[in-house]
C-alpha cells in the first residue's frame, strides 16, 4: 500500500497548479499528477459515526449563537468553532466526521481530486445549467452566468471574461486547493 500523506499530496498539486498558471501549462498535466496520487485515496473515510457522536458544549461558536433567535436551532443542531485559516468548510466536516480538524486536509485533498478528475461532470452539472432559473429581470441565466454568480471565486469570474469558460472552470477547480 502506497504511504498517504494528504498535506504533501495537495503540496504537489498546489505546486502542479501554480506551474501551470505561471508557465501556461496544461490542465491535462495536473490531471495526470492527481490521478496518481488519487489511486493511493481509493478507500473511502471511515465516517460510520458522522453526525452520531455528540459534539461537546465547548465546540460550540458562541458568537455566532448570538445570530439565532431563540427557538431558530433545533436542540440537536448548532454552529461549532473551527480554526480560521481558510479551510473552515473542511474543518467543520472533519469535527462532524471526528470531532477533530485532523482530516481537514484530507478532505480538501479529496474534494480537489474529485474536481480535476471528473470536470466533465461539472462542466455539465445538471444543476447549475438548469434552463429553469430566471434572472431577476425574468431571462433566463445562461451557464456562464450561473457559474459566474454562484460557483466562481472573483479570480475565475476574470479569468471567465479575459479567456472563456473552459480556463474559468479550470481555474476554479484549482482554487479549491488552496485556502480560502
Amino acid at each position: 500500500m502506497a504511504y498517504i500523506n494528504p498535506v504533501n499530496d495537495l503540496r504537489r498539486l498546489q505546486f502542479s497548479s501554480a506551474a501551470r498558471v505561471a508557465t501556461g501549462g496544461s490542465f491535462q498535466r495536473l490531471q495526470s499528477l492527481a490521478k496518481e496520487i488519487s489511486a493511493k485515496y481509493n478507500q473511502p473515510i471511515d465516517s460510520i459515526n458522522a453526525g452520531r457522536m455528540a459534539m461537546s458544549v465547548r465546540m460550540t461558536d458562541n458568537t455566532a449563537m448570538t445570530l439565532f433567535e431563540d427557538g431558530e436551532l433545533k436542540d440537536d443542531i448548532r454552529p461549532i468553532e473551527t480554526t480560521g485559516d481558510g479551510n473552515c468548510l473542511f474543518n467543520a466536516a472533519s469535527r462532524a466526521i471526528c470531532q477533530t480538524e485532523i482530516l481537514a486536509s484530507e478532505l480538501r485533498l479529496r474534494t480537489a481530486l474529485e474536481l480535476i478528475l471528473n470536470p466533465d461532470f461539472y462542466r455539465a452539472h445538471p444543476v447549475v445549467t438548469s434552463s429553469n432559473v430566471r434572472t431577476l429581470s425574468g431571462g433566463m441565466w445562461s451557464k456562464e452566468g450561473l457559474y459566474d454568480a454562484i460557483v466562481f471565486s472573483n479570480n475565475a469570474s476574470k479569468t471567465l471574461a479575459n479567456k472563456g469558460f473552459e480556463s474559468a472552470l479550470h481555474d476554479e477547480i484549482c482554487n479549491t486547493l488552496h485556502d480560502g
